[in-house]
């Protein structure tokens, strides 16, 4: 048995897959119904906010149990136990979208939350309804990876980016291809529109981030100063800056017009995926593969506060 499931084929993992997730699904339906028997049966006893909490413990650790006794693909988290039975009472799916043939890499509202765009690794960029729950779009064009997509600030555009070292502008309307903006020499990670929907930066890496008129399709400024790949940038609210991660550990904080950088926040320990300016751009939220996250006052550079991260769920 154990030398047949080190080499199963492809389609004898689908069908484990499919009867592993047939059998969770089962044992949550009775689950759910064991837990409300118990509450009606204890209810008189035990104040109920207590009950629910012992319940939810008690489930959390027999499945926990039952990850190291089963080691299946289906539950390979702690996270995912605790997401699906503590927050499944507070977060339930309204709408489920989705054709992607692969690995959703993205996905984000459009300003007015009228539709949503995703990005995916099976090369395709897609526009969804958000109301009718229909896909109003398939954007093709790239020819690898699609890392990133995003609406522009007015919603009649969309930017990706890819494995293919391009940046590619969509109408939303038509679905046809604006423009390719081309000059990275590696895969790009992420693309954004500047908030007066003037320019796009990308990041890649090539360790470069690049600001580009989109109606020339020219590059019209090159930052570095990165050491490794740059995973993610973000203009602030008014478009002056730019604030980027990397997998060097450092976030770098840059002035969108002279293309230095103001800042180099230094804390991780650890590939940094992400960080973001708050509303306010007063400040920057970073997360990083060290298990933690970092609040920086933009002023000053100094880390002000630090939270570890207890559960990582995408």
């Amino acid at each position: 048995m154990k030398e047949w499931m080190t080499t199963p084929t492809e389609k004898e993992r689908e069908w484990i897959m499919k009867d592993a997730k047939a059998i969770e699904l089962g044992d949550i339906k009775r689950e759910q119904k064991n837990v409300d028997k118990m509450i009606n049966n204890k209810k008189q006893t035990t104040p109920i906010t207590k009950l629910k909490r012992q319940l939810e413990i008690e489930m959390i650790i027999s499945y926990w149990i039952r990850l190291f006794i089963i080691k299946m693909g289906w539950i390979n988290d702690f996270n995912v136990i605790i997401s699906r039975y503590i927050m499944m009472p507070y977060f339930r799916p309204l709408r489920t979208l989705g054709e992607h043939a692969d690995i959703v890499t993205s996905a984000k509202f459009s300003r007015d939350n009228s539709k949503i765009v995703s990005s995916s690794n099976d090369q395709t960029v897609r526009i969804y309804d958000i109301k009718s729950g229909t896909e109003i779009q398939i954007l093709r064009g790239h020819s690898d990876k699609v890392n990133d997509a995003q609406f522009s600030p007015d919603g009649r555009m969309v930017v990706s980016c890819s494995n293919d070292k391009t940046i590619r502008l969509w109408d939303v309307k038509s679905g046809k291809e604006i423009i390719t903006l081309t000059g990275h020499s590696d895969q790009v990670t992420s693309a954004q529109f500047s908030p007066d929907c003037a320019t796009i930066a990308s990041c890649s890496a090539d360790t470069t981030i690049r600001i580009w008129d989109f109606t020339s399709g020219k590059e019209i400024k090159l930052f570095q100063g990165h050491s490794r790949v740059i995973n993610y940038l973000q203009f602030s609210s008014d478009g002056q800056l730019l604030v980027s991660a990397s997998a060097d550990t450092t976030i770098c904080v840059w002035d969108v017009q002279s293309g230095e950088y103001i800042h180099i926040l230094k804390g991780h320990s650890d590939i940094v995926w992400k960080a973001q300016f708050s509303l306010d751009s007063n400040f920057i939220l970073s997360c990083s593969k060290d298990n933690m996250i970092r609040i920086w006052d933009l002023r000053s550079g100094i880390e002000k506060k630090q939270l570890k991260k207890l559960l990582f769920i995408c």
